[in-house]
């Protein structure tokens, strides 16, 4: 499924799909949730995940100062505090805006660590969506 139509409204990111539906998800946790290996980390070939530091969020990181296409399945958001690295496939995104709305998690949030323990989401890897990677959330 791909999105028709993004557009950012105040504080979210509004999804038109396809088949017509519509779904929104607040920048907050698009950022929180950024799939980058900055900020969820990254695997090595033995499936050893490397999370990096938690680092706390600057003025200008929930705030979209851009986002830009990435060939037919994602888009790479520009936030204002400077971080562009985050690739979000379209599943991520779906993801995200079917995850219930609640804090933690993610870069810097002080929510646990890059895959956000301590929320109550359950993202699992499947290795297109570049984020949490198949572990027990809490």
């Amino acid at each position: 499924m791909r999105p028709q139509d993004i557009q950012v409204i105040g504080e979210e990111m509004a999804l038109k799909w396809d088949d017509g539906s519509e779904q929104f998800v607040a920048l907050e946790t698009l950022r929180r949730f950024c799939p980058c290996a900055a900020c969820m980390g990254e695997k090595d070939i033995f499936g050893t995940t490397y999370r990096p530091p938690e680092r706390p969020y600057g003025p200008g990181a929930f705030q979209l100062s851009g986002l830009h296409p990435v060939g037919g399945y994602a888009v790479q958001p520009a936030w204002r505090d400077g971080h562009n690295t985050g690739i979000y496939s379209w599943e991520w995104l779906r993801r995200l805006a079917d995850a219930p709305a609640e804090g933690g998690g993610g870069c810097g949030s002080g929510g646990g660590g890059g895959c956000g323990h301590g929320h109550g989401h359950g993202h699992g890897h499947d290795g297109h969506a570049g984020g949490c990677g198949g572990h027990g959330h809490a």
